[in-house]
């Protein structure tokens, strides 16, 4: 269901888009990080859910997923910055239309509308604001 190459074509989005913190402080599943050389970073997440078929006839499905871009600062900067990088996560995300760059091949990800948990509990240092994108692409066999 292409998993492998819509991850990666959703990281490259968010490396080509994200401008209020590094690139190099972007953490991506399976990729060593130290959040201690940061006083901000974001973490960004892709999960799949269940595959839908859309028609009887043809052997068409629609793939759902989460992005998930989850916004850390130090809890003493207060909560205006973590909430500035969390609107600007979801003006990111909201209704965009995610195409591969190539030489990736990849089907074109919709991006739906996203929500917002704040979270001011001190985890590990940092406070948190989480945004949720819900996506969909369609494949056809």
């Amino acid at each position: 269901m292409k998993y492998d190459v819509v991850k990666q074509s959703l990281e490259e989005f968010v490396i080509a888009n994200w401008a209020l913190t590094p690139t190099n402080s972007i953490q991506f599943d399976n990729v060593a990080f130290n959040s201690d050389l940061f006083s901000e970073y974001v973490q960004f997440t892709v999960r799949f859910g269940d595959a839908l078929k859309r028609s009887l006839s043809a052997k068409c499905y629609r793939q759902l997923g989460l992005a998930i871009l989850t916004v850390k600062t130090k809890p003493n900067q207060g909560s205006d910055r973590k909430l500035k990088l969390a609107r600007a996560a979801s003006e990111m995300f909201l209704n965009a239309k995610v195409l591969a760059a190539p030489p990736l091949i990849a089907p074109v990800v919709n991006m739906r509308e996203p929500d917002l948990f704040d979270d001011t509990k001190d985890r590990d240092g940092f406070v948190m604001a989480q945004v949720s994108c819900p996506f969909y692409y369609d494949l056809e066999y």
